[in-house]
């Protein structure tokens, strides 16, 4: 290439002449254009990129917190499998049930569908709850029924854990999941004792002490804690205050059954007296409140019962009493119902069925014939039906809520305290 001077010198120029020819000169002012122009590209290459990584986060959000239905079968297929159930259509039997409950309980999680409490686990590892669905009929089973129609009414996901192996088995599934636990005040001592059922240091998945609940039918305290995670069907810290004020009173509810029988007017009764005895060994027994007594009244009144001979010896009926033998549940209400009243005679001392009376009567003089006699008071005034408040259903289920949401690890910690303070009593893991 030719160079030649870029103009003719003057005297501005110091007689220097420029060398760089034109056409290079251009290209410089061109790539220093480029590079002013380069830092707008970046800057809305960078726009570009962060728009892009705000819309895919926000699609990725809302697409984590939809539904996802394409799977769920699936999900529910596998649970099905964890938990067959056998019998669809069978209530008495408790590991049908369990099935039942376990399938509810993953179906509503995988749906997320679950209603209020369904995700709480309430172990029922006395076995008057199983036998309470197999049909049995003791006060212990009575109270039972009443608790484990609360419990699923309010919601709560109900797993039959009959004493402490299946009990420990169960709780290690889904400690987390599991409220509270009711079991036999026996049971509570021995699973208390065993390593293999409490929680301990080496056994982080066992039961903790405060979670379980001694279910005792009588009075005093039946538990390792203490009174107050001893249950009672009665309310035991006002009628027995000496060694059960501090029970929790949980009590029962026979309103529903109650309801369903139909009210007979007092005086469209016949004159008829149920006698509340299951047994004829009770009318032998030192608590039999009637010795030298005769049960027969100087009016006319028909005296029956319904009792099993528990005694080795022949049947040995009191006189005046007709015996139908052992009643199934709706004959019992069915005979109660038409009874103008109920006679106790000290054995069983507490009863469910007892809150069926009709009327009450004190210790009436059988053999007086003065008409004001208490027996012939109670037929007299017959009174309607009713509920007593604390044994309706709202107020069975407020005290169970209580029981299952309330705080019991913190006295328990109290008690743990006390125990590593004094040296007295054995210490546990909360």
């Amino acid at each position: 290439m030719k160079w030649w001077p870029a103009a003719i010198p003057t005297e501005a120029d110091h007689g220097e002449y420029e060398l760089i020819p034109s056409d290079e000169r251009s290209r410089q002012q061109r790539r220093r254009e480029r590079r002013r122009i380069r830092p707008a590209y970046v800057f809305i290459a960078s726009a570009c990129l962060l728009c892009s990584s705000i819309v895919l986060f926000t699609v990725d959000f809302f697409r984590l917190r939809a539904p996802r239905p394409s799977n769920d079968a699936g999900w529910l297929d596998f649970f099905k499998k964890l938990w067959p159930v056998g019998l669809p259509d069978v209530t008495d039997n408790w590991q049908n049930e369990n099935n039942k409950a376990m399938h509810a309980l993953m179906s509503c999680m995988v749906n997320r569908t679950c209603k209020e409490n369904q995700t709480s686990i309430v172990l029922l590892s006395s076995e008057h709850f199983s036998h309470s669905i197999a049909g049995h009929v003791s006060g212990e089973d009575i109270w039972a029924i009443s608790v484990l129609i609360s419990l699923q009414e309010m919601g709560y996901t109900t797993i039959y854990a009959p004493k402490n192996e299946e009990l420990a088995r169960s709780y290690r599934r889904f400690p987390d999941l599991v409220k509270a636990v009711i079991l036999e005040g026996a049971d509570s001592k021995r699973c208390f004792d065993d390593p293999k059922c409490i929680k301990t240091l080496t056994h982080p998945l066992g039961v903790p002490v405060w979670k379980m609940f001694s279910f005792h039918f009588w009075t005093g305290a039946e538990h390792p804690l203490g009174n107050r995670w001893t249950l009672s069907p009665e309310n035991y810290p006002v009628l027995a205050p000496g060694n059960s004020k501090d029970n929790f009173y949980l009590g029962y509810s026979i309103e529903r059954t109650c309801v369903k029988k139909p009210f007979i007017p007092g005086d469209d009764r016949p004159m008829q007296a149920y006698i509340l005895a299951k047994q004829l060994s009770y009318f032998t027994d030192k608590n039999y409140m009637w010795k030298g007594v005769s049960l027969v009244p100087p009016f006319p009144l028909d005296l029956v019962a319904g009792m099993r001979n528990d005694t080795k010896g022949p049947s040995s009926i009191p006189d005046g009493i007709n015996n139908l033998g052992q009643l199934n549940q709706q004959d019992f209400y069915e005979q109660l119902s038409k009874s103008r009243v109920l006679i106790g005679i000290g054995n069983p001392r507490l009863s469910p069925r007892m809150t069926h009376w009709i009327g009450t009567v004190g210790r009436p003089s059988m053999t007086d014939s003065n008409s004001r006699s208490p027996l012939k008071e109670a037929m007299d005034h017959p009174i309607p039906r009713y509920i007593v408040p604390d044994m309706s259903m709202d107020a069975l289920k407020y005290r169970l809520g209580v029981l299952v949401e309330g705080d019991w690890k913190t006295p328990a910690e109290e008690i743990l305290r006390e125990r590593k303070a004094t040296g007295k009593g054995k210490t546990f893991e909360l």
